[in-house]
């Protein structure tokens, strides 16, 4: 993740992202808070963190990361 985003992770009942900027850090700074249930996949996880880096805009690199999140469930 780039340094100007600060990222809250909590347990929560349902997977959410909230986002906002963090004006208290200087121009371009945000803040986002990700919510994740117990029962997640890893590429609900996956898909839920596209939406604050914007990797959901190249495709190869969204693959590459749902491609990762597999082989992470496959060996737990």
């Amino acid at each position: 993740m780039p340094p100007n985003i600060r990222i809250a992770v909590f347990r929560s009942s349902r997977l959410q992202v909230s986002q906002g900027l963090d004006l208290a850090r200087g121009p371009g700074a945000r803040w986002v808070m990700l919510g994740i249930p117990t029962d997640a996949s890893p590429e609900s996880i996956v898909l839920a963190l596209t939406q604050i880096d914007g990797v959901g805009q190249h495709p190869y690199t969204l693959e590459a990361s749902l491609s990762a999140a597999r082989s992470t469930e496959q060996g737990n």
